[in-house]
């Protein structure tokens, strides 16, 4: 089924400037400093304190926790490189507001650059009230990102197309269904990932089905209890949005992945007798873009986030 509202997380990555020159401070301090900023504004919040790089807890539950990212480096010493994980959020309670006010927050003490290496995550779960897809209805989402890998691909930024933490499913070594597609996405190899991923009796075996590790475009490696090491958060991750530099570009990305999961739940191509794939080397590629692009937006709108997302797919990139 899909849901009227669905809970989420994001993770954003950024390299910062603080306005303020102290060259003594470590990370920790200044992940401190933006911690102190937000609580200043009674928004719960908590730095990460550890010396070392460990696993952060992903999908936080109710404060914003600021952490550091093994993928990103300072490129210069007088920046910072954090990642910051949300509390758990609700698309249907204000959403804007929150995501206003941690933006405002960092923009009193740092100024945010634009770094290529940065991406943000968005983690979804349906608000019921074991906050956790079904195996079907994952399979469902598994389905749908199949189908539409190229189109969710389109509107990737280069910087995300060619990063190797959000690889296209398909391209993930060890996964089912890049071994289905090692000679190419088409609609028989697709038809073939439509049994197989049936076929899926486990959240472990959807989970290998989709990927050979967690750095891919739709990441299900927290579904599973069974993994060493995953945090199990139950959460269905989106691993390709643009650098959120602020509220807008936070907001879009969000609504984009809630849109796709919604429709993915609504549509059900998992179970249809047929479906539409066009390569994107098809001269009507552009048109069939438009046309899913028109259900992404009316997707929101049923979710009440069609706002936060732009009439033309191709500002996704921006």
């Amino acid at each position: 089924m899909a849901y009227s509202s669905y809970n989420f997380g994001v993770e954003i990555e950024t390299v910062v400037r603080p306005y303020a020159r102290r060259p003594d401070f470590t990370s920790q301090q200044w992940y401190k400093q933006l911690a102190q900023r937000l609580e200043n504004r009674n928004v719960p919040a908590a730095p990460d304190l550890q010396s070392r790089y460990c696993t952060h807890p992903e999908y936080y539950s109710s404060k914003w926790f600021i952490t550091r990212d093994g993928s990103l480096t300072r490129a210069h010493e007088d920046f910072v490189a954090m990642e910051i994980v949300s509390p758990v959020l609700n698309t249907s309670k204000g959403v804007t507001k929150t995501l206003s006010e941690f933006w405002e927050a960092m923009s009193v003490g740092f100024e945010v650059q634009k770094e290529n290496s940065c991406g943000g995550h968005v983690h979804v779960t349906p608000a019921n009230s074991a906050k956790r897809f079904t195996l079907t209805e994952l399979q469902k989402c598994a389905f749908a990102a199949i189908v539409a890998e190229n189109l969710v691909h389109a509107i990737l930024p280069a910087c995300r197309k060619t990063n190797k933490y959000c690889a296209v499913n398909s391209k993930s070594n060890g996964g089912g269904w890049a071994r289905t597609a090692a000679r190419g996405v088409t609609s028989s190899t697709i038809r073939t990932a439509q049994a197989q991923i049936l076929d899926a009796n486990s959240l472990a075996s959807l989970y290998g089905y989709m990927q050979g590790n967690r750095y891919v475009l739709w990441n299900f490696a927290n579904i599973t209890p069974q993994r060493a090491g995953a945090s199990c958060s139950g959460t269905l991750e989106f691993r390709g949005g643009s650098q959120f530099l602020d509220a807008k570009t936070t907001l879009k990305w969000i609504a984009f992945v809630t849109a796709f999961i919604h429709l993915a739940l609504d549509e059900n191509l998992l179970n249809a007798a047929d479906f539409t794939f066009v390569p994107a080397t098809d001269p009507g590629f552009n048109a069939h873009m438009s046309a899913w692009w028109k259900k992404i937006r009316k997707s929101a709108a049923k979710l009440k986030v069609m706002r936060y997302l732009p009439e033309n797919w191709k500002q996704m990139r921006v």
